[in-house]
């Protein structure tokens, strides 16, 4: 990977870092209340599927409902940020058949063919070079697997809605890590635009193809399946 890249890498997680107790306040109830529907479809879209990655977990909200809910023998979550994690953890507390490791998803330490199912909720839409990670997530599916993706919707509605979240993250940054709030605008974050627009072309390069696909006025939400 380009230093370039790698840096632009560390001043993410530096951000990221610094969001962790804002996120793990709020994201939860917005995943909960917002997104009902999401809930159940998951479940039935990992249907027979044993080992579930949480490629980005986050403060591990769909982990801890996935390893509660779903009928599934182990569900990793995996995060680049330490803070994040911590929430995590709490999170899945008395859940044997979960856990948190601290890997970044696009240079995981799993080996080639290790998982039935990956999710990846709202993570690549905020990475400079989303199509690494989903390199990396096909590599770590076993044939037939399934990769869901929960990216922003197609089009400004999107952004519309992401709006007072963007500026409750800012005045967050700015008043608690300002120097951070000062990365935000030095690498360009708000203005990276969504990928589902163009995920077909970044699928290039990978075993990986699109078998259901639902666009909302918020969400593109995506499943894609690991050829043999």
């Amino acid at each position: 990977m380009a230093i370039k890249e790698i840096k632009a890498n560390d001043d993410c997680r530096e951000i990221y870092d610094s969001t962790a107790t804002l996120y793990n306040i709020t994201f939860p109830w917005i995943w909960r209340i917002g997104f009902r529907s999401l809930h159940k479809k998951l479940l039935l879209d990992f249907k027979g599927c044993d080992t579930i990655l949480d490629a980005g977990t986050g403060v591990g909200y769909w982990l801890r409902y996935l390893a509660k809910n779903g009928q599934f023998t182990k569900v990793v979550g995996v995060d680049f940020s330490e803070p994040y994690l911590a929430y995590a953890r709490k999170r899945i507390t008395n859940l044997p058949k979960a856990h948190c490791e601290q890997q970044n998803i696009l240079t995981m330490t799993y080996a080639d063919q290790s998982f039935d199912g990956v999710l990846c909720s709202g993570v690549l839409d905020t990475m400079p070079q989303p199509e690494f990670a989903l390199r990396e997530m096909s590599r770590v599916l076993k044939p037939k697997g399934k990769l869901i993706l929960i990216l922003r919707a197609k089009g400004k509605s999107s952004q519309i809605v992401e709006k007072p979240i963007r500026r409750t993250i800012h005045f967050w940054l700015l008043v608690f890590h300002p120097k951070k709030a000062q990365l935000i605008n030095k690498r360009n974050i708000w203005k990276r635009k969504g990928i589902a627009g163009r995920i077909y072309q970044m699928l290039d390069g990978t075993d990986l193809t699109i078998i259901k696909e639902h666009s909302s006025l918020t969400i593109t939400y995506i499943v894609l399946q690991c050829q043999p």
